[in-house]
């Protein structure tokens, strides 16, 4: 989810190659690591034992970008790889490492519009979202001293500072309506406006256009998280840049925050990953899956086994992209559906991930596509739906997973239903963001609105989603940051209460979120002024800030963390999503 979401429609099937991808490699031996041939936390915290964590405007060639002075040694100043468009992979797949952890979770499976165990008990799934962690979306990690939005709004008064509002303007407006429309991702528009402005100026105000694309900049861009990592990447050398991708991942999320979610009573922890994280994407070169990323499912999947809480793996950013939203990972994105090897990509991935996890209850539901905005046609919705659905199940012989998709907010004539699909042990998922309420009981009662809309948008002549679905029902996303401190906890319980009568499962977005001043997070920094990182500094500056980004001096959003612990005991009630309640 991003903070500023835009609405996704349809998107051109053609692309550039654009630059930068990971480096590929292997587990390291000494981890057991090998591969087959197939491919306020205060007081809370004191009540929880302590947890020892497990040790064409841009140079065309990155040869030719000068090296920062804060890489003393040129030699080691690695060039950014080039970034293909879904490129192939043929690696063998990564064999998981020993579990010696036991399960502490039945294993559960759909049984018509529930969720059960083997002896038909049935089970509410209640938890969080560990955002911005294996899909790095910078508004909730506060890397970067401005957000989207902001950043916009600076540039009209930027540009008449320097000089150059004319022609600013014509390259917004000749892009305005792709923008406000969603059709194309921000990155490859901003690029178009910055070209736009080059065409026909005059020599004497090259330089005024120089100094608006450079304070333009040196924001910098961020806000995707391939531009995230290559610009470290440029700035000090690729190695180093993978050298804070890892410093981050091992701070933001740790076994402290699967054990503070298992002592709120929650159950479930859904996973948003960007393929990135998974394997590499590289124009040049034979593409592997990256290490690092596996082992960081590996060790969630572990924390969930001693910690008893149930793992949803969410694909939130899909080779090519499944939207053209900065979420979603790639800087330019929306090409998953009209792109044949992203589809494959896609599906290969889901199938190493099913084979990595197999037998393993506490990895229950295998989330497809993160908000698929950007599926044009009811046929490529099902396509790209279908062949990932297989891909798993040609690992996952014996359904063992729960296999959920999305509606991306699309409309109920472009999607399909699990049932429709002929899909076995499925289940559906809406993420549902209300604008307009100003008050706890206004939230709550947009929040059923929209649960009676979208009954009514994903049904079709034979019925609403209770007959053409005829499936359990994740509200995988939703939040009451409007409220902030006023109304904003009071609003998510009462929401939380409703989706308990209604029987929808649920997750709020998101765990933990870098400010004071909402509630986006049930995590918060304890100090006003600790919400955006400046990322401008020297590589040891960075390194040293994405240190402190640990659980173990957050503190809890009261009210909200009360409201989980309290709706994560209720009573498990059947789906209900028309008739009034009781």
């Amino acid at each position: 989810m991003r903070r500023f979401p835009v609405t996704g429609l349809v998107v051109s099937a053609t692309l550039a190659v654009m630059a930068c991808s990971p480096r590929s490699g292997a587990y390291p031996e000494d981890e057991g690591y090998v591969f087959d041939a197939t491919g306020d936390v205060g007081a809370d915290l004191d009540a929880v034992d302590a947890v020892e964590p497990d040790a064409d405007v841009l140079p065309a060639d990155d040869a030719d970008l000068p090296v920062p002075a804060d890489v003393p040694d040129a030699e080691t100043h690695v060039p950014v790889p080039h970034r293909g468009l879904c490129m192939q992979n043929d690696a063998p797949f990564p064999v998981r490492p020993a579990v010696t952890e036991a399960a502490t979770l039945p294993a559960i499976h759909v049984q018509g519009r529930d969720i059960v165990t083997a002896d038909g008990t049935a089970v509410a799934l209640r938890g969080t979202n560990f955002g911005a962690w294996l899909q790095a979306e910078t508004w909730i990690s506060g890397l970067g001293l401005v957000y989207e939005d902001e950043l916009f709004n600076q540039m009209p008064a930027k540009a008449d500072e320097y000089g150059v509002r004319d022609l600013f303007d014509a390259g917004w407006n000749a892009y305005a309506g792709e923008w406000a429309l969603g059709l194309r991702s921000e990155g490859p528009l901003v690029d178009d406006i910055r070209k736009s402005m080059y065409v026909g100026v005059t020599e004497e105000r090259v330089d005024a256009v120089d100094a608006f694309w450079a304070w333009f900049d040196g924001v910098p861009w961020t806000f995707d998280e391939q531009s995230l990592w290559e610009g470290f990447g440029h700035r000090f050398g690729w190695d180093k840049s993978m050298q804070l991708r890892e410093a981050f991942a091992n701070v933001w999320i740790t076994e402290m925050d699967v054990q503070l979610v298992a002592a709120m009573g929650l159950n479930l922890i859904r996973v948003p990953v960007w393929y990135d994280a998974l394997e590499t994407d590289l124009a040049d070169g034979p593409n592997g899956f990256r290490p690092e990323g596996w082992k960081h499912l590996d060790d969630v999947a572990r924390w969930a086994r001693k910690h008893a809480v149930y793992l949803m793996i969410d694909l939130h950013g899909a080779p090519g992209g499944q939207s053209v939203a900065s979420h979603q990972g790639t800087r330019d994105g929306g090409h998953l559906w009209a792109e044949p090897a992203c589809k494959a990509k896609a599906a290969r991935l889901w199938k190493a991930i099913a084979t990595h996890f197999d037998g393993d209850p506490h990895v229950a539901v295998l989330d497809l596509l993160n908000e698929p905005m950007t599926a044009g046609s009811a046929d490529q919705y099902r396509d790209v739906h279908d062949t990932i659905y297989k891909a798993i199940r040609e690992a996952d012989t014996d359904d063992s997973f729960i296999v959920m998709a999305e509606d991306g907010y699309l409309a109920g004539s472009i999607l399909a239903s699990p049932k429709e699909m002929g899909w076995a042990n499925a289940m559906f998922s809406i993420h549902l963001y209300p604008k307009g309420p100003t008050s706890a009981t206004g939230f709550a009662d947009q929040m059923e609105t929209e649960l009676r809309m979208a009954d009514s948008r994903l049904g079709d002549a034979s019925g609403r989603f209770m007959t053409r679905f005829d499936c359990p029902l994740f509200v995988g996303e939703f939040s009451a940051s409007a409220g902030n401190g006023s109304w904003g906890a009071d609003a998510t319980d009462r929401t939380l209460a409703l989706f308990n009568r209604r029987g929808v499962h649920w997750a709020p977005w998101t765990w933990k979120y870098r400010a004071t001043d909402n509630l986006w997070g049930v995590l918060h920094p304890p100090v006003v002024t600790e919400q955006r990182l400046d990322i401008r500094g020297t590589f040891d500056e960075v390194f040293a800030d994405f240190v402190k980004l640990d659980t173990t001096s957050w503190v809890e959003f009261k009210a909200l963390g009360d409201g989980l612990r309290a709706r994560s005991k209720e009573a498990v009630a059947p789906l209900n999503l028309s008739d009034p309640l009781p």
